[in-house]
């Protein structure tokens, strides 16, 4: 018996990054000191430690996944912190629930 399908794009076809591009494009941050950096189906969210909005309000704000029928695959999902190596003082920040968080020196 067939069943409607009504969402979805099939892996690896040739529209589906640029499909992707055109549903993200209404994706915004909430400072305009943080980035987000979007390429074919991978985003990535920058966020400076002197922004006035962290990482934690940037991350809740992406509520766009769900009206648009996605979802954001939390194991593939990873914050990297980076820090100078000569830092007089740094504090870990904490780190978002099922997230894999890592530090790099930079």
């Amino acid at each position: 018996m067939p069943m409607r399908i009504n969402s979805g794009i099939i892996q690896g076809s040739g529209v589906g990054p640029t499909l992707y591009i055109i549903m993200e494009s209404d994706l915004r941050t909430l400072s305009h000191r943080n980035l987000l950096s979007k390429y074919a189906d991978d985003t990535n969210l920058i966020v400076p430690g002197n922004s006035d909005m962290g990482l934690h309000g940037e991350f809740s704000h992406i509520n766009w996944a769900k009206p648009n029928k996605m979802i954001i695959n939390l194991r593939k999902t990873k914050e990297i912190v980076f820090r100078r190596p000569t830092a007089r003082s740094f504090h870990m920040p904490i780190p978002i629930s099922s997230i894999e968080q890592a530090n790099m020196t930079a």
